[in-house]
């Protein structure tokens, strides 16, 4: 048995990296010289539909992840090893989020950014799924109904963006748009939401 405390703390500290880190690639090229206020419009628009895009749509996601997280674990002082060993994998996918960002923002006409971005999505909602089966499996928290409705959802946008990476690169990272549409569903799917 390990301490809830000890496991929710380095949780909260990696989301709160992996959060803070997606937005170290928002910079411009290091051999842009810009000499008009023109050429910097049209740099800061390069900036927010390329990388800022893949930021803000991550870091949204990962927020997501972190709320269906933090609820886990009910009032118990102990988590098992089953609940820690899944805690730590997909602690693993959320501190690859900074870099399958990246490479979004950087090569965002590329469907294989695509894929990869796609990839970790869909990985970090498998673990966390399995995250959520180990938690409840030691007590009951109510978490299993809402992550039904949340995994689900948020892998089938990821293999959507995949979809539309095939004609579009540029345009599969906004269907991660639909995340924003997540809570909405869980309500209208009737799943009681603790906290």
């Amino acid at each position: 048995m390990i301490a809830k405390a000890r496991l929710d703390a380095l949780t909260d500290g990696i989301f709160a990296v992996a959060m803070t880190v997606l937005v170290l690639d928002l910079r411009f090229p290091p051999d842009l010289h810009l000499g008009t206020g023109q050429e910097l419009i049209g740099a800061l628009r390069e900036l927010l539909w390329g990388p800022f895009v893949a930021y803000a749509i991550s870091f949204f996601v990962i927020g997501l992840r972190w709320r269906t997280i933090s609820r886990l674990g009910g009032t118990r002082a102990h988590v098992g090893r089953t609940y820690v060993r899944w805690s730590l994998v997909h602690l693993f996918f959320i501190t690859c989020m900074p870099f399958s960002t990246m490479v979004m923002g950087r090569h965002i006409d590329l469907a294989p950014a695509v894929w990869l971005y796609a990839a970790n999505t869909a990985l970090a909602a498998g673990t966390a799924w399995w995250l959520v089966r180990a938690s409840e499996a030691e007590e009951d928290t109510g978490q299993t109904a809402e992550a039904n409705v949340t995994m689900p959802v948020l892998i089938g946008i990821a293999v959507l963006s995949v979809g539309v990476s095939l004609l579009s690169p540029r345009l599969a990272m906004w269907a991660y748009v639909l995340v924003l549409l997540v809570p909405a569903l869980v309500r209208w799917r009737g799943v009681t939401v603790a906290g």
